[in-house]
């Protein structure tokens, strides 16, 4: 029997990706913690981690190169697509070097894996509040009314992972601004860009659209943490009223901000709630990314950046931006 030779881990290699629907829809060079290579298909990704990359010293010659796939979802998913994919399609017109790239693209991807755990909790809690929507008469003296498991928790936890995802979009703006701005203060963020770039410059009118509902979502994480807040929150569940009409669960947020003079006075439905926050954080990052990585474009470079048509749009990777040629 011929001696078999150790694998060499400098020789080129073939890696399947037989999971998933279809075919290859993206791949994104990914440095920091991830330090990988995804490959995407519409419902599942792949991260292929070179030897290299597994062992940099070299302690292992023969260590081989790994592949890992999710199947939770794919580049299908709208968070994936408008802001980790639609960042990977502008950032190298951005300047930045492959190391750098690789290293902004990850904190990206952090963003993204946030954003995505928070839509996670929101569709299982939504799922569930729907499934139990209605109250049962167990006997003539009782109605039986439903409940969803460990609601207030789970609501906190979309929370921390809403402030979270806006601390790893504030990550990204100071990666390619140098600056060094807390997420806690994005209205500093915007009296910079205003004074930077103007009043009428697109960065500058995002962060000033959204400064108010950036303020409630660490706010809402402020009240969530700490019992002796200025602010109240309160997540209620199912609960019967005097009518005997059933009410699904609510979240409120009361009290007053006196160094901003802001007054909260909220008390909504908590899935609707949910649902319109994950709109406006999606929202949010991709545009201030699209906006913050257009500073970067070199001026002398005749780029611009339009959004894509609806009936334009790749519902296998759904990115709302593209570059166009402008000309004078």
């Amino acid at each position: 029997m011929a001696k078999q030779e150790p694998f060499n881990r400098k020789a080129g290699g073939h890696v399947d990706f037989p999971e998933g629907t279809g075919g290859i829809t993206g791949m994104c060079a990914l440095g920091g913690k991830y330090a990988c290579l995804e490959i995407y298909k519409v419902d599942a990704f792949m991260r292929v981690k070179m030897a290299d990359q597994i062992d940099p010293e070299n302690k292992t010659p023969s260590l081989k190169h790994s592949r890992q796939v999710h199947t939770e979802y794919g580049s299908q998913n709208e968070i994936l697509a408008r802001i980790l994919l639609q960042a990977d399609k502008f950032a190298g017109m951005a300047g930045l070097s492959g190391d750098e790239e690789a290293n902004f693209l990850a904190v990206v991807r952090g963003a993204t894996e946030e954003l995505i755990s928070a839509q996670s909790l929101f569709i299982e809690l939504k799922e569930e509040v729907a499934s139990k929507n209605a109250m049962t008469h167990e006997e003539p003296t009782m109605i039986s009314v439903p409940s969803v498991k460990r609601l207030d928790a789970r609501s906190k936890e979309f929370i921390d992972h809403a402030k979270a995802y806006l601390n790893k979009v504030m990550e990204a703006i100071n990666f390619l601004t140098g600056e060094k701005f807390s997420d806690a203060f994005f209205h500093k963020t915007k009296e910079w860009a205003e004074k930077t770039h103007g009043k009428d410059d697109i960065l500058t009118k995002v962060l000033d659209h959204y400064g108010l509902f950036l303020k409630l979502v660490i706010d809402l994480r402020n009240a969530s943490e700490h019992r002796n807040h200025f602010l109240t929150l309160k997540v209620e569940n199912f609960k019967m009223d005097e009518n005997g009409v059933l009410k699904k669960p609510t979240i409120s947020l009361k009290g007053t901000d006196t160094k901003q003079n802001i007054d909260y006075n909220i008390d909504q439905d908590l899935c609707e709630s949910f649902a319109q926050m994950m709109e406006k954080l999606v929202s949010f990052g991709e545009l201030t990314l699209v906006a913050t990585m257009s500073k970067r474009f070199h001026e002398k470079l005749p780029w611009s950046i339009v959004k894509i048509p609806k009936d334009k749009i790749n519902p296998e990777v759904p990115i709302q931006y593209q570059m166009t040629m402008k000309f004078q």
